[in-house]
C-alpha cells in the first residue's frame, strides 16, 4: 500500500470512526472530506516525504474509566492524527506476520490492508477462550493485564522492535520522531492513547510475553495487554503470572494486581459465556416475547446496586436503545454525575427514545449546565451540547451555550460544540457578537467553531471569509469549503 493510499484509508477510518469517537469533531470533519482531493491530502504527502510529520501538538485529556478514575486520552490535530496513523500503517502487515497466532487485538487485515475492527478481534478472543475451556473442561483460567500499559510503554525500546522487523530504519525513524515530539510537547508518557492505530504498536511490547507462554506450552489469548492463560494446576498458572510479572519488571512494566485472578474450570466458563447477558441480548435481537421486561428486570438491578458499573450501565442502555424503550430517561438524567464513564451510550438512548420527552430532557440538561456541575465533567457536557444541536432553539439551552463558550476555563471540545449551536440559532445581534468573539479567541480548534456558527447563523459574508482564509492558514481549508455554501450535516449518534 503506497503513501496516497495510507492517508486515504486513515482519513476514512477518522470518519467513519466519528460517531463513535470520545471527541467526535464538531462538523464530523466534513471540511477535510470536501477538500480531501482538492490538496489536503498532496499536503500531508508532502510533509511525510519531507520528514515534517509532527505532531504541531497534542491536547491530553481525563477519559473517565469509571466514576472515579481516569485515563489520559491524546486528542491531535485531525492533519497530525492521519500522518500518524499513516505512518503506523506502513508497519502494520509486517508487525502483524510477527504475531504469535494466539494474539488477537489489533491486527491487520491483510487482503483489505486496514485494521481488524476491534469489536471483531475481541469476538475472536472471546470464542477462542471459550472454544477452549469447552474443549478441555479441566482447564483453570487465569485472568492478567498491565496497570496503565500504554502510558508506560518505553518509546526507545519500542522503536528498536521496529527496526528489528527487517532492517528498514527509515519508518521506525519518522515514527520515533513523532513520539518523541508527542512528549516534548504534552505531559503524557507512552504511547498516545485515542488513536486505534496505536494498538498495533502496543502488540510490539508484550512479544516476548507471547514468545514465553508459547515456549513454555502454556495456551494463551491475548488482547492488547488483557491476557489469559489455561492450565489444569492451580499452582502451574500461579507460577507463570509470577514469572510474568518479573519479565515485564524488566521492560518498565507492572502487573495489574487487583485484575489479576485464576478461576476454576466451572467458574471460568460461566464467565466466559456470559449466558444471562448473551440470551438477553439474543433476546432483545430477535424480538422474543417478554425480553423488554427482562431488560428492565436488569435496569432495576443496576439502579438498586448503585454501583454504576460501566459494562452493565452500557449494556442495558443498549438493549434499551434497540427496543425504544424510554423507561430509563428520568434515570439516565438524574445520574449524569454517576455515569460519565457511559456518556456515550446515555446519549445514544436519549437521541434514541428521548424525543417525546425532548422538551423535559433538555430542560434538565441546560439546569445540570446552568449550575455548574457540568464543568466537572467536561465529556458529558460536550454530549449535552451536541445533543442540543439535534434540537429546537430553547432560550435556557442558548444561554446555557453561551455560558459554556464565554468561559475559557472551560474545555475546548465543549466551547466548540457550544460555539456551533449558538451560531445554528443566532440572531443578527448575536451573529455579531460571535464574529467578536472569533477575532478575539486564540485556540485555533475553537476560532474554527466560531466560523462554522457565523456560517450557520446566515450572516458570514463572501467578503468576510476570503479576508478569514488570508489571515489565518490553519483556516484555509475549513475557508474553502464553506465557499461552496454546503449544507453542514449534524453530529451522528454511533
Amino acid at each position: 500500500m503506497n503513501l496516497t493510499d495510507r492517508l486515504s484509508k486513515a482519513k476514512d477510518l477518522l470518519i467513519g470512526d466519528e460517531p463513535f469517537a470520545e471527541l467526535p469533531d464538531v462538523i464530523g470533519y466534513q471540511d477535510i472530506v470536501h477538500q480531501w482531493d482538492r490538496g489536503y491530502r498532496a499536503r500531508l504527502e508532502a510533509l511525510i516525504r519531507s520528514g515534517d510529520t509532527g505532531p504541531r501538538g497534542a491536547q491530553i485529556h481525563d477519559f473517565p474509566k469509571n466514576e472515579t478514575a481516569v485515563r489520559p486520552l491524546a486528542h491531535f490535530d485531525p492533519r497530525d492524527r492521519i500522518i500518524y496513523e499513516a505512518m503506523i500503517y506502513r508497519l502494520a502487515p509486517r508487525i502483524d506476520r510477527h504475531l504469535h497466532p494466539y494474539v488477537y487485538g489489533h491486527k491487520w487485515w491483510h487482503r483489505l490492508a486496514r485494521p481488524v475492527p476491534w469489536s471483531a478481534c475481541w469476538g475472536r478472543m472471546k470464542e477462542n477462550t471459550r472454544s477452549t475451556l469447552r474443549r478441555n473442561p479441566t482447564l483453570r483460567i487465569a485472568h492478567t493485564d498491565v496497570s496503565a500499559f500504554y502510558e508506560h510503554i518505553d518509546i526507545g525500546s519500542l522503536v528498536e522492535s521496529l527496526y528489528d522487523l527487517d532492517g528498514d530504519e527509515r519508518p521506525g525513524e519518522d515514527l520515533a520522531a513523532f513520539l518523541n515530539r508527542f512528549q516534548s510537547v504534552t505531559d503524557a508518557r507512552g504511547l498516545p492513547q485515542g488513536p486505534d492505530a496505536s494498538g498495533i504498536l502496543a502488540n510490539l511490547v508484550l512479544m516476548p510475553i507471547d514468545a514465553f507462554l508459547a515456549r513454555e506450552k502454556f495456551p494463551f489469548a491475548r488482547y492488547s495487554d488483557d491476557i489469559r492463560i489455561f492450565h489444569r494446576d492451580r499452582t502451574a498458572l500461579r507460577d507463570v503470572l509470577i514469572e510474568i510479572t518479573r519479565l515485564m519488571r524488566g521492560m518498565g512494566l507492572t502487573i495489574a494486581g487487583a485484575k489479576t485472578r485464576i478461576l476454576d474450570p466451572e467458574a471460568g466458563l460461566a464467565e466466559e459465556l456470559d449466558t444471562q447477558y448473551s440470551s438477553l441480548k439474543h433476546a432483545v435481537k430477535n424480538g422474543i416475547p417478554g425480553s423488554r421486561d427482562r431488560v428492565r428486570e436488569e435496569f432495576e438491578s443496576l439502579d438498586k446496586e448503585g454501583t454504576f458499573s460501566g459494562t452493565k450501565t452500557r449494556f442495558v442502555l443498549n438493549r434499551m436503545s434497540e427496543l425504544g424503550d424510554d423507561y430509563a430517561v428520568s434515570w439516565c438524567l438524574e445520574s449524569l454525575e454517576r455515569t460519565p464513564h457511559a456518556v456515550t451510550e446515555v446519549f445514544r438512548y436519549l437521541a434514541v427514545t428521548g424525543r417525546s420527552r425532548e422538551r423535559e430532557i433538555t430542560s434538565h440538561l441546560a439546569r445540570f449546565i446552568d449550575r455548574g456541575v457540568s464543568a466537572s465533567f467536561p465529556f458529558t457536557e460536550q454530549r449535552i451540547l451536541r445533543y442540543f444541536l439535534g434540537t429546537q432553539d430553547i432560550p435556557k439551552t442558548k444561554e446555557a451555550a453561551w455560558m459554556v463558550l464565554e468561559d475559557r476555563n472551560r474545555q475546548d471540545y465543549s466551547r466548540e460544540v457550544a460555539a456551533r449551536y449558538v451560531g445554528k440559532y443566532a440572531s443578527l445581534a448575536e451573529s455579531r457578537i460571535l464574529r467578536n468573539r472569533f477575532e478575539r479567541e486564540q485556540i485555533p480548534a475553537v476560532r474554527r467553531a466560531l466560523l462554522v456558527g457565523l456560517y450557520e447563523s446566515g450572516h458570514l459574508t463572501s467578503d468576510y471569509l476570503s479576508r478569514v482564509k488570508d489571515a489565518y492558514a490553519h483556516l484555509r481549508w475549513t475557508c474553502t469549503f464553506l465557499a461552496t455554501e454546503p449544507d453542514i450535516a449534524l453530529p451522528k449518534i454511533g
